[in-house]
């Protein structure tokens, strides 16, 4: 009986170490970006799109006040200054409130360009903390 009792207390506090691992895993926190497009059109030498951009809070907690600013953009020019947010739940999507221009060289995709743009994330996490993260488009 006492061994029974040692291994029900074991694993239960092995259970409760994963449980608290998945729920807090810095895998599960963090924001993706992508663009929605309004409307695009070229000319011989440039690709132009209006969009707004979407944010999806991968967590499972709110993120607030988030606020997105282009790091780095290569052979891509975004027109826009930082791009705001209001709260996001845990789980959701959402989409800026302002639109804003990118330009990039005509190529035969109209798509938005893929791996060209990095953002700057800035948001405050649940537990009141300013996060600072880097997010490839």
């Amino acid at each position: 009986m006492r061994k029974f009792l040692v291994c029900v207390i074991v694993f239960s506090m092995f259970a409760g170490l994963q449980i608290g691992k998945k729920v807090t895993a810095e895998e599960l926190r963090g924001v993706k970006l992508s663009f929605k497009v309004l409307e695009s059109y070229s000319d011989d030498q440039t690709v132009n799109m209006l969009v707004r951009l979407r944010a999806k809070n991968t967590s499972s907690a709110p993120v607030n006040n988030l606020i997105a600013t282009v790091s780095h953009a290569e052979n891509v020019q975004v027109h826009t200054g930082a791009v705001y947010f209001e709260d996001i739940g845990g789980g959701e999507t959402a989409l800026s409130s302002e639109s804003f221009n990118i330009s990039l060289k005509s190529s035969n995709s109209q798509e938005p360009p893929q791996n060209k743009l990095i953002w700057q994330v800035e948001y405050v996490n649940s537990d009141g903390e300013r996060v600072v993260e880097k997010v490839s488009l």
